[in-house]
């Protein structure tokens, strides 16, 4: 009997120092999981960007690096940010982020009230350093063109800001985002190389634009605005205004006009018809990554597709 109540006390311990190391390697595991998760915390980074082109090149210059998250704060937004409304979705958006990445040049001037609300929150300018057009003056509340992504050599700039800056952020991970720069600048280099065969057929010719943005696409080609009459916004035209743009075509002579798809159903097509001048039908590449398979690709097959679309309409390969 005594032998029975022996063996029995000493399963007992034995089932006690069971769940003794049982409940030890439980703690153990959650202890190891939650260290792994804070470092994973503290090793992460929430990028926000601004709108679809310097989305495009977030995708670029933060390619493979682990514990970079990206977020495009105006998703599918079509135009540029003039007409936008903040919602309590893109607050939410940006509680959650690290850095805010801007294209500046008082294109994002609709967040600048919620920016100041950040104060811990790094932003991001990439424009600067350039030097801005004009603006066409359809905007009334800047004096400056922003749409300095449609040059590729300011978007080189951007790109070169952007890396130096994200690299001062997470220094853990420098060569990678100079790896990522160096890779991607190559591919935007032959973009401008390809460009500057083409400046050379355009020779010079003037343009009217209906878009403030193609003034820095004329610009790399080496083309002359004539005139813009910028309808990014819902803007009405005085007639005289319109009569004003179209004494200019017939004075210069001027045989192409560059307009957005969205727009050629508009006044565009009216003067079109006046002047016997010619639609040109462009992408400001501001909502071009909703339509690529690959994202990171869509500025440069959007650029590529706005140069084909010019060499072909303007005879640009006669």
């Amino acid at each position: 009997m005594k032998s029975l109540f022996l063996k029995k006390l000493l399963l007992l311990c034995a089932i006690m120092i069971m769940l003794s190391f049982l409940g030890f390697g439980i703690v153990l595991i959650s202890e190891n999981a939650q260290k792994a998760q804070n470092e994973k915390k503290e090793s992460s980074a929430m990028i926000v960007t601004s709108f679809d082109p310097i989305y495009v090149a977030a995708l670029n210059l933060v390619d493979s690096i682990e514990g970079v998250q990206i977020q495009n704060l105006t998703e599918n937004h079509t135009g540029c940010l003039h007409d936008y409304q903040i919602t309590t979705k893109d607050k939410k958006v940006l509680d959650a982020a690290d850095i805010f990445l801007l294209n500046g040049a008082d294109m994002e001037h609709i967040f600048e009230d919620v920016i100041a609300s950040y104060q811990e929150l790094t932003v991001i300018d990439s424009s600067e350093g350039i030097s801005l057009l004009s603006s066409s003056g359809q905007h009334d509340h800047q004096d400056m063109n922003g749409h300095i992504w449609m040059n590729p050599e300011y978007y080189r700039q951007q790109l070169q800001t952007i890396s130096k800056a994200l690299q001062q952020f997470d220094p853990k991970h420098k060569s990678q985002y100079k790896a990522n720069l160096e890779f991607y600048d190559q591919k935007v280099q032959k973009l401008q190389e390809e460009m500057t065969l083409l400046t050379k057929k355009l020779n010079g010719k003037e343009i009217v634009i209906f878009h403030e943005a193609f003034a820095y696409l004329a610009q790399a080609l080496g083309l002359t605005v004539i005139y813009t009459l910028d309808m990014d916004e819902e803007t009405s035209f005085r007639a005289g205004e319109v009569a004003q743009v179209i004494d200019k075509i017939r004075l210069y002579n001027v045989e192409y006009l560059w307009v957005e798809e969205q727009f050629t159903n508009s006044i565009a097509r009216s003067i079109a018809e006046e002047t016997g001048a010619k639609l040109v039908i462009l992408s400001t590449l501001t909502n071009e990554s909703s339509k690529e398979e690959i994202p990171k690709e869509a500025y440069l097959n959007g650029m590529k597709r706005n140069l084909e679309k010019i060499q072909i309409e303007m005879k640009a390969g006669e």
